[in-house]
């Protein structure tokens, strides 16, 4: 989006959790050059502190050219694990529901227009062992699409399957309880 126009107010923000690895818990934030002040006002205001190493190492990464590298190594095995999920949900759902995105990131958008509440499906998600969000609960008034947003980064692809046959199982569950 940003790209369409550079003084487009759209704000992208990341961590580099997945990137990386989990325990860094070092985020970021890209904003509007017109926004840049204001922002780093205010999180200069909220930030605690702590992580100083952790931060001046992660940079020296960047600067040198460490980040690029391993972004460059990881990218297909990103791209065959993002290949597994599509065809282990094309395999498990059939065509009742819209796989999204995957062009940037390491998350697939799955929309549910006709199946149950995503909250109610995140929640039995949950009692198969699975980590998936609420597509609606990233929409302001908690209204929007109805889907689930599916992170692949922490995956192994052999496993995807099976965490796919696990998500069918609680889209059945929730379903037959609805009936």
């Amino acid at each position: 989006m940003q790209g369409l126009s550079p003084e487009a107010p759209v704000v992208y923000v990341g961590t580099f959790s997945k990137l990386l690895y989990p325990g860094l818990r070092i985020a970021y934030m890209v904003v509007p050059h017109w926004a840049s002040e204001r922002f780093g006002a205010a999180i200069a205001a909220l930030q605690r502190g702590g992580q100083a190493v952790e931060q001046r190492a992660l940079a020296r990464f960047i600067e040198s050219g460490q980040l690029t590298r391993h972004t460059q190594r990881m990218a297909p095995l990103y791209r065959h694990r993002q290949q597994v999920l599509r065809q282990a949900l094309r395999d498990g759902l059939g065509g009742t529901c819209a796989i999204l995105g995957g062009a940037a990131g390491l998350h697939l958008t799955l929309r549910l227009p006709d199946g149950p509440p995503d909250r109610i499906l995140v929640a039995a998600a949950a009692r198969h062992g699975l980590a998936v969000r609420a597509l609606s609960a990233y929409f302001a008034d908690g209204r929007g699409d109805n889907g689930l947003v599916l992170g692949y980064g922490m995956a192994e692809a052999d496993r995807i399957p099976e965490l796919v046959r696990r998500l069918c199982q609680a889209l059945a569950e929730v379903k037959e309880a609805a009936l």
